[in-house]
């Protein structure tokens, strides 16, 4: 379980309608609200007065929101509507039964609208006992207690390379992710293929396709 400073915890309930009542949102999200969330609580407030820290020149706040799920999926246009809907940067901790995830998206202020957040990209945790979930606050400044969490969160996925930003480090994890999308729709494609000539052309743009991986990220696709 999550152990931040005392200080820190809000603690408050807040009522889903709340996220999405004054936004144009879609019946099929506003159903997804109702049939996937039992309840929203936003546990904790990350802050410069909260955790002693300096302000960060992106990162002013970081809100964790505990929602309890009726199941173990949720849409994930759930979590986008939360994100784009509150101006500050969120952990959300999911739970269900004993069970805990944690979810972060890779978050920053669009230039063209104050106080609005553009979502990149999601990063999860294992399912495991909510007691053994863990998330350490590390760093002095609030944007290196959330590039921190980020790290944590996408369990090594995003780690910086020297002189590599955390928004560059999202976007080559990004490509990354495309390129396995593709190296895995090439395999399922050469695979389900019967007519041989079809099957060749797929099998050469699959190993053109993991020849570029590895040379991008010195794996095997």
């Amino acid at each position: 379980m999550l152990h931040f400073p005392p200080k820190t915890l809000f603690d408050r309930r807040v009522p889903k309608k709340k996220f999405y009542q004054n936004l144009s949102v879609s019946h099929s999200v506003e159903r997804k609200f109702v049939e996937d969330i039992e309840s929203i609580t936003w546990k904790y407030k990350l802050a410069p007065d909260t955790l002693n820290l300096e302000a960060g020149t992106q990162v002013t706040e970081i809100q964790v929101f505990e929602i309890f799920l009726k199941g173990s999926q949720i849409a994930q246009s759930v979590l986008t509507v939360i994100d784009r809907g509150v101006p500050y940067h969120i952990i959300f901790l999911l739970r269900f039964n004993e069970m805990a995830q944690l979810r972060v998206s890779y978050k920053k202020e669009n230039q063209n609208r104050e106080n609005t957040f553009k979502v990149e990209q999601y990063y999860a945790t294992d399912w495991v006992p909510y007691e053994q979930l863990e998330l350490e606050i590390v760093g002095l400044t609030m944007d290196s207690v959330y590039e921190h969490f980020l790290q944590q969160i996408s369990q090594g996925r995003l780690q910086p390379e020297e002189e590599q930003s955390m928004e560059e480090a999202v976007q080559r994890d990004k490509q990354r992710i495309e390129l396995e999308a593709t190296i895995q729709k090439l395999e399922q494609r050469v695979r389900s293929e019967k007519q041989f000539n079809v099957q060749a052309e797929l099998w050469k743009r699959l190993q053109l396709v993991k020849k570029q991986y590895l040379e991008e990220f010195g794996e095997g696709g």
